[in-house]
């Protein structure tokens, strides 16, 4: 008997590098306005932590304020019911797993995660979206997930 959900995949085109690139871009202005935003609401103290002159620990506290809103805003957007951050809408893709389903948040975790691995080594784990089967990049293989077209 044939999966609805391998064949409701199937029946999708894989993203391509370019339309997931221009997604990144989108998806990083938005985060800047979010950053503004902070700051306009009176988030210049923890701001002012990342200084380069500013104390250790309040570095420490800045880049992980930023890891959590990052890990957030993206595992949160891709494992919700419309799978994909403003900027992935935006260009019309969307992340599933394997099988076509929505990712529960551990895999959407995964995925940000695993986004460390494809910047480690140099980018290329980002290239292989343009160069892979299904269009994955390495951190797309290493969570088990797939990046399609509407």
């Amino acid at each position: 008997m044939n999966n609805p959900a391998i064949i409701h995949q199937a029946a999708r085109p894989y993203a391509g590098f370019w339309k997931r690139f221009a997604a990144l871009m989108i998806d990083l202005v938005v985060l800047i306005g979010v950053g503004a935003m902070i700051k306009l609401a009176g988030g210049e103290a923890l701001i002012s932590l990342s200084r380069p002159d500013a104390p250790v620990a309040g570095m420490v506290a800045a880049l992980t304020f930023l890891l959590a809103v990052c890990w957030s805003y993206w595992s949160g957007f891709e494992c919700s019911p419309l799978q994909a951050t403003p900027g992935k809408l935006a260009v019309g893709i969307y992340v599933t797993d394997l099988h076509g389903d929505r990712l529960d948040f551990m895999s959407a975790s995964a995925r940000f995660y695993g986004k460390a691995l494809s910047t480690l080594t140099l980018g290329i784990g980002y290239l292989m979206a343009g160069t892979t089967k299904k269009h994955q990049a390495l951190h797309d293989l290493v969570s088990g997930c797939l990046v399609l077209s509407h």
